[in-house]
């Protein structure tokens, strides 16, 4: 009877964050106005000042606009975030999302180039200009611990996850403080899309990743909170705060051992097998 309890009592407290949201969303006053038209979901991965000066360089909006227009959507940005980690919290989420049913994977064959970058790109515009970084450069750029820049990750619930074969080759195990949760890609910020003024003005606090403010097809309606939101194909996107190392992951059907072993070694962090991470 007490095990059938807490079932229930699970069941409840699953399907509470979500329906929370959802009728904050959708009762919101004023509502927001964002669609398909003036917030392609790629606006999304710009950081504030730089979506600012691609605004006026293409002559859609004038600097005084341009100035509203991204005040306006970074604090609904923000706002989403602030609202997901409330309700995860209030709901008892957390601990799920923190717990060992979850890991998380940073992958560095997102791009599916053929070669990789020696270093961290930056004030890169153009999506199709942002390659990956390898193993060393990676690990030349972070920390073991304590990474204060927010970090993209594929979640992978018991094996499962939203990550294409292409892009399990080769990445990273990472842990942290799990900020956000998508079902698809949430569209936020990427580290490479930022002017000198937004590095400036993260400096102290690192780099945020915010998801997207519209309910189209990569927006809120994605966001999981709980076990139970997570679809059979896996978790898709989770961002990750105060983050650390766990692992390196490789396919060796692609990646010798060698050119990543020695890496492991020097750093002294587990080398797993893509594989063995992925069911």
């Amino acid at each position: 009877m007490k095990l059938l309890r807490e079932t229930v009592r699970m069941i409840i407290l699953e399907s509470l964050a979500r329906d929370e949201f959802r009728n904050m969303w959708f009762d919101r006053s004023p509502p927001v106005h964002y669609n398909k038209d003036n917030l392609a979901p790629i606006s999304g991965t710009y950081h504030k000042d730089m979506l600012r000066q691609r605004k006026v360089k293409k002559k859609k909006l004038s600097p005084e606009q341009a100035i509203a227009y991204t005040d306006e959507l970074f604090n609904d940005k923000r706002d989403i975030k602030r609202q997901w980690n409330e309700l995860v919290d209030r709901h008892g989420a957390r601990s799920f999302w923190q717990g060992p049913k979850m890991q998380y994977f940073h992958s560095l064959s997102y791009y599916g180039k053929n070669s990789s970058s020696d270093t961290l790109q930056q004030t890169v515009e153009l999506e199709g200009n942002l390659a990956d970084i390898s193993v060393d450069a990676f690990m030349n750029t972070y920390s073991l611990s304590g990474n204060k820049d927010e970090m993209s990750t594929y979640g992978v619930h018991k094996g499962k996850s939203a990550a294409s074969r292409d892009e399990r080759k080769l990445g990273f195990l990472l842990r942290g403080r799990v900020t956000l949760a998508s079902s698809n890609d949430a569209y936020v910020e990427s580290r490479s899309k930022g002017t000198a003024i937004d590095m400036e003005r993260h400096k102290s606090s690192g780099l945020p990743k915010r998801p997207m403010p519209t309910d189209l097809r990569y927006g809120v309606l994605n966001l999981l909170f709980d076990e139970s939101d997570i679809p059979v194909k896996g978790p898709g996107e989770c961002v990750l705060d105060n983050w650390s190392v766990e692992a390196i992951v490789y396919n060796p059907d692609f990646q010798p051992s060698k050119n990543v072993k020695h890496i492991a070694d020097r750093y002294n962090i587990k080398l797993l097998t893509s594989q063995g991470v992925f069911k």
